[in-house]
């Protein structure tokens, strides 16, 4: 025999109303995926807030790989990827990457290009919080007299 406090929790578990144990932030849709397969590879998918990182690019063939300095940290919100921080790959090795965050504009980046697939170092902000992120990065593949432009995503989960 049913008893009627069973009977209503059913009734509002099949509603969705009042219950959020167990339920999770909806997984976010597939990256877009590169027409020529290239793809941003990242030394960890796993990290912690503050740690440094290594992007590299893969599967451009014999194209050149230009780059800029600049990659960006978006986070998973449950619906949507929201850009952070950008993230500043440091031009000299003793350097230590920057982290700039996109609530306080832009950040002013120096013109200069990166040639080939990397690896370039960047450095999580120090305040992160868990979750799951992204990392963004713009790319030019040049052949000769010809290139193509394209946006790659590599996928990261923080940790505490």
């Amino acid at each position: 025999m049913w008893l009627p406090g069973a009977l209503l929790a059913l009734l509002l578990g099949v509603a969705g109303i009042g219950f959020t144990a167990g339920r999770t932030t909806p997984e976010p849709p597939p990256d877009p995926v590169s027409p020529r397969g290239v793809s941003l590879i990242l030394s960890k998918t796993t990290a912690q807030a503050g740690e440094e990182l290594e992007l590299t690019i893969e599967g451009a063939g014999s194209s050149t790989i230009v780059r800029g300095v600049d990659s960006y940290l978006e986070r998973w919100n449950g619906k949507d990827w929201v850009p952070e921080y950008a993230l500043l790959t440091p031009l000299s090795p003793g350097e230590t990457p920057g982290v700039h965050p996109l609530r306080l504009g832009p950040p002013v980046i120096q013109l200069v290009a990166l040639v080939g697939p990397g690896p370039e170092r960047v450095r999580l902000p120090d305040d992160l919080q868990p979750g799951l992120y992204r990392i963004r990065k713009e790319v030019s593949l040049e052949d000769g007299d010809k290139s193509e432009r394209e946006i790659l995503f590599a996928r990261l989960q923080v940790v505490p």
